[in-house]
């Protein structure tokens, strides 16, 4: 359906009332309603053929089928209906052929093209249809978000904080080996609740004692949020939070003078009702218009419009009980997915017991009837391979690991917890070695460590307390952190040590009676300083009562990282190929050659950017390579194997067991079935999940080089699993990908004090030009916000720089090249 749009912006709302208009009104689509669904954004697919509408005169040359014309908007005060034109075009058939071909496996090169030369592709033509099942079992109470996502109205429970959670369904078609798929998965997720505006505020960021309002985190919760203006029924967006309230807040009326929101808006008879409330507000106002030409309301005045989902991260208290409503035993999710989903999405078994679905699939308008598609309404049955653990060996010992048992133990002594808020001083010990220190050991160094131990726990949230007072600190200036350090003991390694851990710790207590943290600092981690951690464990643990800790100063060759700032919204790593370079020269200094193979596990993408990884960063690694070795006589041609890990995706696994608590084991792959028919993909389930429903980890290998086997690949990355130095069990995906999440996370959490400090004011939304073509305006949208999103990245260098300029990431010199982060 063309012309919805045109050359204008519209909100979507705007766009599913036009197009609901346009299919009622239909001569074409009204005679073939039943055998048709659309997306009620533009997209019409209909499994019948239709015939033009010749009385419409459409271009029938052009693939017109019918011109009609619709009231784009009621009448309203001064303003008029607006007709709009619209076409009803043939774009083309929906290539289910070619959807059927994957699925049997016809097709293997690459890249595989399943879209038709001028319409969608098959697996958007089948959601399409999906939905319009979906609507029809349950449309009315449920409701959709996105074009796979329903949620059950009755589901609702509050969150506090003015949110809300709904429960529903994902659901989606895919491609699988010898069929199509229809994934559905269970999903719960925050909403805004639809309440006025200043009923949020003061429930999400209520003001001080004094008064003051929390702007940062109310403009964090607000930007972008539909509301509805409700003396004008017009629905706006949010842009800004102003700094006053309705009776302070001035702007100037067209005729040049200056007036408040609230005088302004006691001359608006729609809006009498809300005046006390808006004379009587401390509520800051809202800015609807432009940053540059700002259009004020009060908060009294908007309405959050309903099903618009809380994007960013939920208070605490919320998040507990979200999760706790989330989380459901395996055997729950799957009893709750085929009674409840499979209603709710119009796949319910017919009523003779055949598990196939009925009501839309079926009868002479149904798809089933005219397309051969008729979903089954049982679970798929799937064969998958158990990878046996592998054996663990730990200092002497060597413990041997089965599917149903793939933990091991360290010793007595478990890690101990720690809460918000940290009281005391901390000491740090260090060995001496036939009277020397390590050069990465010595007793600079362990103070220096445990300061940036206080400052990333202060920087993380928890209040650092001394003396019965908060510590006060800034990541650039840390004295006051330093006093909450007292001076380093030293200790012989090989003479008594737990005399040396015991004295140590009572002589500190004399002085520091509030001594609540002892450090240890071992130069490495190898098996020989295994003891030395083993004793000063025993000691602090179960003589002491001192919550202790080890540092290690090892430098690590194979895990060592470095961080890099991407481009906003950037999926492909900007940096790359500096990255890369830097990683191979750290290699060459330390083994003295270069590596002629490289497994590349890559995170963080979806799999319309399969190709770009494939295309980039693979061709990146090679030309790090080219550029190390210059003109070298016998150059080394990397052999590379890139591997997708995909953690975020609806597919589940159940075992086919009455324990309604037992997920599937670690170590369990599948690679076939639900996988895809043409390229090397699998999913592993590597982690025995602590509560819940595990979720398996997918891999999809873009590059493979070095020529792994199915089963090579596979096993060894589940083995891969168990080297996660923060854990003495298998962990749920690649250790290289999640040691570069916890990378991440530390580098956001220098950036945290920043988030509200970017000094790049955001550019002015641009307005169309009245004869300017819609892909013009386009393109100037496209470049200043690419202009802006380039300056803010070069704020944030500017503002996340470690203080000693180092350039390999927001930390000191100093921590480079060890896993300081773990």
């Amino acid at each position: 359906m063309t012309g919805i749009k045109g050359d204008r912006m519209l909100p979507k709302e705007k766009v599913a009332e036009m197009m609901l208009h346009a299919l009622q009104k239909s001569k074409v689509l009204g005679e073939a309603f039943s055998s048709c669904a659309s997306d009620y954004l533009e997209l019409v697919v209909s499994w019948k053929e239709l015939e033009a509408h010749h009385a419409s005169r459409p271009d029938v040359a052009n693939g017109e089928l019918e011109r009609l014309q619709i009231v784009a908007q009621e009448s309203r005060g001064t303003h008029s209906s607006v007709p709009e034109d619209l076409t009803l075009v043939r774009n083309g058939e929906v290539p289910i052929k070619s959807f059927a071909d994957a699925c049997a496996g016809t097709f293997t090169s690459l890249p595989l093209h399943l879209t038709g030369l001028t319409t969608i592709d098959a697996i958007q033509g089948l959601n399409i249809i999906l939905n319009k099942a979906r609507k029809l079992a349950s449309d009315s109470h449920t409701f959709t978000v996105g074009s796979n996502k329903v949620y059950d109205k009755d589901t609702k429970q509050d969150l506090g904080y003015g949110l809300e959670l709904f429960c529903g369904f994902f659901f989606t078609t895919k491609l699988g080996m010898g069929r199509a798929l229809i994934n559905v998965n269970r999903i719960t997720t925050a909403f805004y609740q639809s309440v006025r505006l200043d009923y949020f505020m003061h429930a999400y960021a209520p003001p001080n004692s004094y008064g003051h309002w929390n702007r940062a985190k109310l403009r964090h919760a607000l930007l972008g949020l539909r509301v509805k203006i409700t003396y004008q029924n017009r629905i706006k967006t949010i842009t800004g939070i102003g700094e006053l309230t309705p009776v302070n807040q001035t702007f100037t009326l067209k005729d040049g003078t200056n007036t408040t929101v609230a005088h302004h808006l006691q001359t608006q008879q729609s809006a009498t009702d809300l005046i006390p409330a808006i004379t009587n507000s401390n509520c800051l106002c809202i800015n609807l218009g432009d940053t540059s030409k700002p259009s004020w309301f009060p908060a009294e005045t908007l309405e959050i419009l309903p099903e618009q989902i809380f994007k960013i991260e939920l208070p605490p208290d919320s998040q507990s009980r979200m999760i706790n409503i989330a989380r459901k035993q395996p055997g729950e999710s799957r009893r709750i997915i085929a009674e409840n989903g499979l209603e709710l999405l119009g796949l319910k078994p017919g009523p003779t017991g055949s598990p196939e679905a009925s009501g839309f699939w079926i009868g002479a308008d149904g798809v089933g009837q005219v397309t051969g598609m008729r979903p089954s309404s049982e679970m798929l049955g799937i064969p998958f391979r158990q990878i046996q653990p592998p054996v663990i060996n730990y200092s002497k010992r060597v413990q041997a690991l089965s599917p149903q048992y793939t933990q091991w133990n360290l010793g007595s002594n478990a890690f101990v917890n720690y809460s918000k808020a940290f009281t005391g001083k901390v000491i740090v010990f260090v060995p001496e070695e036939e009277g020397k220190f390590p050069s990465n050991a010595n007793p600079e160094a362990a103070s220096y460590y445990a300061v940036q131990l206080l400052l990333q726990l202060g920087l993380n949230g928890v209040t650092i307390m001394r003396d019965g007072r908060p510590v006060k600190f800034k990541s650039d200036d840390v004295t006051d952190l330093e006093k909450s350090v007292i001076t380093p003991i030293t200790f012989d390694k090989y003479g008594n040590r737990e005399m040396a851990f015991r004295n140590g710790v009572r002589r500190a207590k004399i002085d520091h009676s509030d001594l609540s943290l002892a450090l240890l600092l071992n130069p490495t981690k190898k098996a020989a300083w295994a003891d030395v951690f083993s004793d000063f464990k025993r000691v602090m643990d179960q003589e002491i009562g001192v919550h202790s800790l080890c540092i290690t100063a090892e430098t690590c060759s194979t895990q060592d990282r470095k961080g890099r700032l991407n481009q906003y919204m950037a999926n492909i790593i900007t940096d790359f190929q500096v990255m890369v370079t830097e990683r191979l020269q750290d290699w060459q200094a330390r083994s003295g050659f270069l590596p002629a193979k490289v497994l590349y596990y890559r995170d963080g993408v979806g799999n319309s950017q399969y190709a770009e990884v494939r295309n980039e960063e693979v061709l990146k690694i090679r030309a790090a390579y080219a550029q190390l070795q210059g003109n070298s006589p016998n150059p080394i041609e990397p052999k590379i194997t890139a591997v997708i890990v995909t953690k975020r995706h609806h597919t589940r696994f159940y075992p086919q067991t009455t324990n309604m608590a037992m997920n599937c084991l670690p170590g369990t792959v599948v690679d076939s079935e639900v996988t895809h028919p043409c390229y090397f993909d699998f999913y592993l389930q590597s982690h025995k999940p602590v509560q819940g429903t595990a979720r398996p980890t997918y891999y999809f290998v873009v590059e493979n080089d070095i020529g792994f086997g199915a089963e090579q690949l596979q096993d060894f990355t589940y083995h891969l699993c168990f080297t996660y130095q923060r854990a003495t069990l298998p962990v749920g995906y690649a250790p290289p990908a999640y040691y570069a999440d916890r990378l991440c996370d530390r580098a956001r959490a220098y950036m945290k004090k920043h988030f509200h400090s970017i000094s790049v004011p955001r550019p002015p939304r641009l307005r169309k030009g009245q004869d300017e073509a819609m892909d013009s305006f386009k393109q100037r949208c496209r470049a200043q916000t690419e202009a802006y999103e380039l300056a803010v990245l070069d704020n944030w260098k500017d503002l996340c720089r470690s203080p000693d300029g180092n350039m390999k990431g927001p930390w000191h010199s100093a921590l480079n090249g060890t896993m300081f982060w773990m």
